[in-house]
């Protein structure tokens, strides 16, 4: 993956800021604060005005802005902002800082690596950039709906690209911020590991993202009949993936918010610990051997059978009302009701609390108290 030309920070600007306070003299970092035309764009709230106030006051000479490397490629070293134009092509192979554009329909890059800040382009309807690899920023082309972003690696930002219909990135790898589609209907992300916030892909119909591991964030696929990540372990915020049949996602081990797969006939969670909230699914047959804590609802009110071999506590309600073998051996709490009424075989030996009702048939309560169970759940299966 290739690196951005300049990595410009608050700190290295200020010591160029100083340098030239004593010397005059303008370090390259400095020409981050420019535009392609040598003319002052701003310190993109890294310095403030004041200590900018003489440097400000520059035009930055035509041999300055531009660089060719020993490899011939082009860079930037100021920003870049254009705008009111239908067409526009840019040759650089590397912007040291920003492209901002307003009001142009195609943006064509056709040689550009790399930026070292932000692409702010949300006008545009084409967004041609095939060779584009990072983004030390956000990448914001939210009303393209005709993108090529084929060999993108990595985006230091969110992603806003919430026109496009389909997403091909095959290459991506990283998105620190945000990553923001909620119109496509394809993504093809097979190399993307990380995104660094929330992962809205409302639309999309096939979430295919074999290599995912961790969402900082929501992950939004709601409408994806298909929702395939072997590889994911952690999302920080809500899962919603409530249209999939076939939920898949075997290596996942905690939810920080709800975990909804309420169409999931199939649900395949072997290593799922943790849900911070509501779990609901469809599954015909719950087979959560890992399963420790739910601290919402726990609903599979479709599944016959329900098997959670190492489930200790429920924080809400229990719902698995169709369920006829119910396993849970550690299970030990549910803060709300627990309602398996069609079991026909109840095994929870640890179960010492129920908040709410406990709702069994009259048989299997007989069975279990006279096996032990502790006075107050049978008094919570009501009456004797």
């Amino acid at each position: 993956m290739t690196k951005p030309y300049t990595q410009f920070t608050k700190e290295n600007l200020k010591q160029a800021l100083a340098h030239y306070k004593a010397t005059k003299k303008i370090r390259d970092v400095l020409l981050v604060c420019f535009d392609q035309h040598g003319n002052w764009y701003g310190s993109h709230g890294l310095l403030g005005k004041q200590e900018c106030n003489r440097l400000s006051k520059e035009v930055i000479p035509a041999n300055r802005r531009v660089k060719i490397k020993a490899n011939r490629e082009k860079v930037l070293l100021c920003s870049y902002r254009d705008s009111s134009k239908d067409f526009l092509e840019l040759t650089y192979h590397h912007v040291a800082s920003f492209i901002k554009i307003d009001d142009i329909r195609h943006l064509h890059l056709p040689n550009l690596l790399t930026t070292g800040a932000d692409i702010d382009a949300d006008s545009v309807t084409t967004f041609y950039s095939p060779d584009l690899q990072t983004v030390a920023g956000f990448l914001s082309i939210d009303s393209a709906t005709d993108l090529n972003i084929q060999d993108l690696r990595s985006v230091e930002g969110a992603l806003y690209a919430n026109s496009a219909t389909e997403i091909d990135s095959p290459n991506l790898e990283t998105i620190l911020g945000a990553m923001n589609t909620i119109s496509a209907t394809t993504i093809n992300i097979p190399n993307l590991r990380t995104v660094g916030e929330d992962l809205n892909a409302y639309s999309v119909t096939t979430f295919n993202a074999p290599t995912l591991q961790t969402v900082e964030g929501e992950l939004e696929a709601n409408s994806a009949t298909s929702f395939n990540v072997p590889n994911l372990k952690m999302v920080k915020g809500n899962l919603n993936a409530e249209s999939t049949t076939r939920f898949c996602a075997p290596n996942l081990e905690t939810v920080k918010g709800d975990l909804n797969a309420k169409s999931a006939t199939t649900f395949d969670v072997k290593k799922l610990q943790t849900v911070d909230g509501n779990l609901n699914t469809k599954a015909a047959s719950f087979c959560a051997p890992s399963l420790q804590t739910v601290n919402g609802d726990l609903n599979v009110e479709s599944a016959t059978s329900f098997f959670a071999p190492n489930l200790k506590t429920v924080n809400g309600s229990l719902k698995a009302n169709l369920a006829t073998t119910f396993n849970a051996p550690k299970l030990q709490t549910v803060k709300g009701d627990l309602n398996a009424k069609s079991a026909t075989k109840f095994h929870a030996p640890k179960l010492v609390t129920v908040d709410g009702n406990l709702i069994l048939e009259r048989e299997v309560r007989y069975k279990a108290i006279l096996a032990g169970w502790p006075l107050a759940i049978a008094k919570a299966a009501g009456s004797l």
